[in-house]
């Protein structure tokens, strides 16, 4: 049975919150974290999202003010639970923007996961996207380096008996949430199309909040939509509150 731990690989100290929650709280800064699971069945470890850039190259690349982020760090987390990065069996990329993907290189010995849908497009973003995917920079977008090792999927995938992956598209047209069932529930992974509880919880207004870095809002729509019936618990991306509990 899975074991399902959350991992903090850094963090956005003032992160302006009207970006999550769709032209909702404009000026309001929050901490954002840039989060990874670790999943764990016995010799199978599994690391759903790779990290993000250290400071200096998110900041030169990206112009984002980040704390404790880099490889350094995503190896002191995974750490705390006695696993260092060739242990990791397996890379779940829930999309291939630069804060989920950043240190996939480090895994040397993992199969990395990617939605097909999201390859073609990263490959080939539209011009307001290609930062993201770390497109054109002076530096190989990390996903590159790791080509060799990653298994395509096409859509919704059992990875293993109680992991699955389901090819959600709307943030990126490849974003893919991660089910992992635990002895108690079940959970989805969301990436971001769920930043923040409060995207998911939505509001008065709406049913669900998106947020305001998308390919195509229909699309997003109606990922938002079926995540409903796909698991117990929506876990968002970059919530703090995740932290609440060490072990799902």
């Amino acid at each position: 049975m899975w074991k399902l731990h959350p991992l903090n690989f850094g963090e956005w100290p003032d992160f302006e919150l009207s970006r999550f929650l769709y032209n909702k709280g404009f000026g309001q800064k929050i901490r954002a974290i840039a989060t990874g699971f670790l999943a764990v069945d016995g010799d199978r470890a599994v690391l759903i999202d790779a990290g993000i850039y250290d400071e200096e190259r998110a900041l030169a690349d990206h112009d984002q003010r980040v704390v404790n982020t880099g490889a350094g760090r995503v190896r002191a987390a995974l750490a705390e639970y006695d696993i260092e990065p060739e242990d990791i069996t397996d890379v779940v990329l829930t999309h291939l923007h630069w804060d989920h993907a950043a240190n996939v290189p480090l895994f040397t010995r993992a199969q990395v996961h990617v939605q097909a849908a999201e390859i073609e497009y990263a490959e080939d973003p539209l011009p307001p996207h290609q930062v993201s995917f770390d497109h054109g920079l002076s530096q190989p977008a990390p996903w590159t380096l790791v080509r060799d090792r990653i298994n395509v999927l096409d859509g919704d995938t059992e990875l293993a008996p109680g992991l699955s992956t389901f090819h959600l598209p709307g943030h990126t047209p490849g974003s893919q949430g991660v089910k992992v069932c635990t002895e108690l529930r079940s959970y989805l992974l969301a990436g971001d199309n769920v930043d923040l509880q409060a995207n998911w919880d939505g509001d008065e207004h709406l049913r669900h909040r998106p947020w305001m870095v998308y390919v195509d809002m229909r699309d997003y729509w109606a990922s938002l939509m079926r995540m409903e019936s796909l698991a117990d618990v929506i876990v968002p991306s970059h919530d703090p509150n995740v932290f609440e509990r060490e072990v799902w």
